[in-house]
This record gives C-alpha cells, sequence and structure tokens, in this order.
C-alpha cells in the first residue's frame, strides 16, 4: 500500500510518547491480533511497524495513530474489493 503524504499538525513530545507502541506484545494486544497475524499483515499488507536495531536485536514499534489509520485505509480497500468482485 502507498503511503499518503499527509500534512498533520506535529504532536507534541508528550502525546506522541502517548501513541507509540512497544514491542509486539503491545502492539498485538492494540490490534487484538496474534503476533503470527501481525508478522503476516507486515509482510503481506504494509502494516506500519519497524524493528528498532537495539542491542543487536531490536523491538518492534509503531503507533496507534499510524496503525488506525492503516487499518482504516484496509477496510476502506477490502470494500471496494468486495463491491467489484463478481457474484457467481
Amino acid at each position: 500500500m502507498a503511503r499518503k503524504n499527509t500534512t498533520e499538525t506535529p504532536m507534541n513530545p508528550a502525546t506522541r510518547q502517548m501513541d507509540l507502541l512497544r514491542g509486539m506484545g503491545a502492539i498485538c494486544d492494540y490490534l487484538r491480533v496474534s503476533p503470527a497475524t501481525a508478522l503476516k499483515w507486515i509482510r503481506e499488507l504494509d502494516l506500519p511497524c519497524r524493528k528498532t536495531r537495539e542491542n543487536g536485536g531490536g523491538q518492534w514499534i509503531s503507533s496507534k495513530s499510524a496503525l488506525d489509520e492503516w487499518s482504516r485505509a484496509v477496510v476502506s480497500s477490502a470494500k471496494i474489493h468486495q463491491s467489484h468482485a463478481k457474484t457467481p
């Protein structure tokens, strides 16, 4: 999925910190999916998560606002595809 170039108002540091999700567990809890599903969505549906390069291993991070925007786009896209699907 292509990312939109938006001109949103920047978040203040406190709001940005509350918006941040750290770790696959936090991301999965927010989305209410399993880690396997989240990883599949990262690979196949461009779920907006990235892995940091901390201590050689890294940690998955994302933001609630990015996940919400992605979710709306995926649902909208699915509705478009369903409306164009041919029924037998």
